[in-house]
């Protein structure tokens, strides 16, 4: 499956999300169709960079792309940990409501 095929599941689903688990669940595909796309962009541009930790993937491919020295790719890495706290939010704090449509 192509990374961007996640991303545009939860576009379409938070077009016509209608309850609050729908939203949810729609920031989780967007999170991760972003994720993944990132990461295998990452290392087309930099095959020869060292493997991302297991256990810290997610947050090490924001970092990775926010050290750059590139304006762009700095752009990338805040909004992948953006994007990250908010599919958190969405997965994990169930009791409030989400602060975002």
């Amino acid at each position: 499956m192509r990374p961007l095929d996640f991303y545009h599941a939860g576009a379409a689903l938070a077009d016509v999300a209608s309850t609050e688990s729908l939203r949810r669940t729609a920031v989780g595909r967007l999170y991760y169709g972003l994720h993944h796309e990132a990461c295998c962009r990452y290392f087309r541009k930099n095959p020869g960079a060292r493997p991302l930790d297991r256990n810290r993937r997610h947050a090490q491919l924001a970092d990775r792309y926010k050290n750059s020295p590139e304006p762009a790719a700095q752009q990338i890495g805040r909004r992948l940990s953006d994007m990250a706290r908010l599919r958190r939010e969405a997965d994990y704090e169930l009791v409030p409501p989400l602060r975002f449509e």
